[in-house]
């Protein structure tokens, strides 16, 4: 039975695979660098949704109080309220539409995080696999 080696037994030949291995070591490390760049780039785009959410988050609260303090009013409560209490889902709706831009950036940050990282590595593995 012969035994398998990972590297050439000839000094140079070893030699030349092992800093091919060190090479696609640092190709990956790199690529996976560049690819939390481009993740923190990305994500980065929903930082406007924080305010938002925090705004649309206010207005209902507000909105809300002011419905509670104007459907008090004698005979025409009821009638002053129902304005109020609409602009309070306006308030709502807005806050729900910053978490959905939210997570929509974070999901494309990861995909296109893991689409610049995958792509080169694989490029690599195949070259490098094949003659190897």
């Amino acid at each position: 039975m012969t035994a398998m080696y990972w590297y050439a037994q000839t000094s140079l030949r070893r030699t030349r695979q092992i800093l091919a291995d060190v090479v696609v070591v640092a190709w990956v490390l790199l690529w996976v660098l560049v690819a939390r760049v481009v993740h923190a780039s990305v994500s980065a785009l929903a930082g406007p949704a924080v305010p938002m959410r925090s705004a649309g988050d206010a207005l209902s609260a507000r909105m809300l109080d002011v419905a509670d303090r104007v459907g008090g009013v004698p005979v025409v409560g009821d009638q002053l309220r129902a304005p109020f209490a609409g602009t309070a889902t306006v308030g709502t709706d807005l806050g729900t539409a910053a978490t959905r831009l939210e997570s929509s950036v974070d999901r494309a940050a990861l995909w296109l995080s893991l689409l610049t990282c995958a792509t080169p590595i694989l490029l690599v593995l195949v070259l490098f696999a094949l003659p190897r």
